[in-house]
């Protein structure tokens, strides 16, 4: 079984491949193909085609959550391959924004997903959304809705949604989610963003799958401007799961991810598209 970044903020300097500020893993399992996010959009036809992977064998889309930097793939993606389905949680639909400050004024720029749920079940073989775990292929789950159970891995608060009832507050990302996948070399855990925290991440995963020796953690950890004191606990908690490999990427920043680095050692690896792991 094997994992392929498709998308990621990084890429090699040659060959054509794009990278962009989005995500997207490939998974590979006994005939089996496994999408977990699809990126922007922007280059994930280009970036499977010089990978030698081929879109239309792709079996499910599983989405992280609803952020377009992980759902903008879709378009382009169904409109090569409807027999796919696709799993995740209910609230992907949520109307999401960000918070940034232009000049002297603050403005809210939508950033959900590009496609509404009428429109996804009319061009794939079948729309699952679920709040509780999924397996989606013998040995993958999806993880559903990872609890926050810690007092150090904070939701963002400039990234904001609509609420059902009326008005705009914080995203709490009950959509958040990743895939846990079981083999015989261990736990194997890919996250989209980790906006949840990848320590709440990694306990959702022993939850789901059992407390079984961690093999990798791959994804975006979310840790782009956090406290010193959040990314001290993430390390310590990454040691004491003892992972063989530590793989962060995306959103995670690269002033973190290098403190992760020399937190970790030699566990760590910086994410770029391309990179194959074995789970």
């Amino acid at each position: 079984m094997f994992a392929t970044i498709i998308c990621e903020n990084f890429a090699p300097m040659s060959f054509g491949i794009m990278g962009e500020h989005g995500f997207a893993a490939l998974i590979e399992a006994d005939g089996k193909n496994i999408l977990l996010d699809t990126g922007q959009g922007l280059g994930i036809l280009n970036n499977a085609k010089l990978l030698g992977k081929k879109l239309d064998d792709i079996d499910t889309i599983v989405l992280s959550h609803g952020h377009r930097d992980h759902t903008g793939g879709l378009p382009p993606l169904l409109s090569r391959n409807k027999s796919c389905r696709i799993v995740a949680h209910p609230g992907v639909f949520d109307k999401k924004m960000v918070e940034r400050k232009m000049g002297d004024k603050t403005v809210r720029l939508p950033i959900g997903i590009p496609m509404g749920r009428e429109e996804l079940e009319k061009n794939s073989a079948a729309l699952q959304l679920s709040e509780g775990p999924v397996e989606v292929a013998p040995g993958i789950w999806f993880s559903g809705e990872i609890p926050a159970k810690n007092d150090f891995e904070l939701a963002s608060p400039e990234l904001l949604m609509e609420h059902p009832e009326g008005g705009v507050v914080q995203d709490p990302f009950h959509d958040d989610a990743a895939l846990f996948i079981r083999t015989g070399m261990g736990l194997s855990v890919i996250s989209g963003c980790a906006h949840r925290g990848i320590v709440n991440t990694i306990a959702r995963a022993r939850d789901v799958v059992g407390d079984i020796p961690l093999n990798c953690v791959i994804g975006g950890m979310h840790l782009g401007g956090a406290s010193e004191e959040r990314i001290g606990k993430t390390i310590e908690a990454l040691r004491a799961s003892a992972p063989k490999i530590v793989a962060a990427g995306h959103c995670t920043s690269l002033e973190s991810a290098s403190l992760l680095r020399e937190g970790l050692g030699k566990v760590f690896q910086f994410l770029a598209v391309g990179q194959r792991f074995e789970l």
